[in-house]
């Protein structure tokens, strides 16, 4: 892997991942009390999730192990999240759906970049976006604002597709860079032994 291993945003990203279990426990207690607790730390993940990329790039901390861990913290908070929403407080089962089925396919499209060109790809404004639109929406669930579920799903339903189609776009390019790469690298080994 390139890149540091030990800095202040990949501890972040760590931290966040940490974050999972306690919201998790305070969620399912479904008390006033834990909510305000789970809602305090829901805040606090979603703040190491800005300081993650800021202090990467701050500090020139870009690293492969960051770029693994930044979205699988994402992913992980979220799932957990929403699959208890959905157990204890309507959240639709559709969207969780939606949001499972999508950050799975992400995952698998990563993973076969990875073993395709050697190289680990940030989530993009788009991921992020997505992210916070869901947050929001399980925020409004977590307090019960039932008035704004309509829009707050429908700007997650919105950023889901905007960032499906932005990560296939990435995809698509990457794949397609690679096979130019290797037709190349073909052309020229071809051209050695003649």
């Amino acid at each position: 892997m390139k890149g540091p291993i030990f800095t202040v945003s990949n501890f972040m990203s760590f931290l966040r991942v940490a974050f999972v279990w306690p919201i998790a426990v305070l969620l399912y207690k479904d008390t006033p009390a834990a909510n305000y607790g789970a809602i305090a730390l829901c805040w606090a993940a979603a703040a190491t999730d800005v300081l993650d990329g800021y202090f990467a790039r701050k500090f020139n901390q870009v690293s492969d192990l960051g770029k693994l861990v930044d979205p699988v913290a994402d992913k992980l908070l979220i799932g957990v999240v929403a699959l208890l929403l959905m157990l204890l407080r309507d959240f639709p089962w559709w969207l969780f759906g939606i949001i499972v089925c999508r950050d799975l396919v992400i995952m698998i499209a990563s993973l076969l970049l990875i073993e395709k060109t050697q190289k680990i790809h940030m989530s993009n404004y788009y991921g992020k976006f997505a992210v916070v639109a869901i947050s929001m929406t399980m925020l409004m669930y977590l307090l019960e604002w039932e008035k704004t579920y309509p829009w707050a799903i429908g700007i997650s339903i919105f950023m889901l597709v905007a960032s499906s189609v932005s990560y296939w776009l990435v995809f698509l390019r990457a794949m397609q860079t690679q096979r130019k790469k290797n037709e190349k690298t073909k052309v020229d080994i071809q051209e050695e032994e003649s």
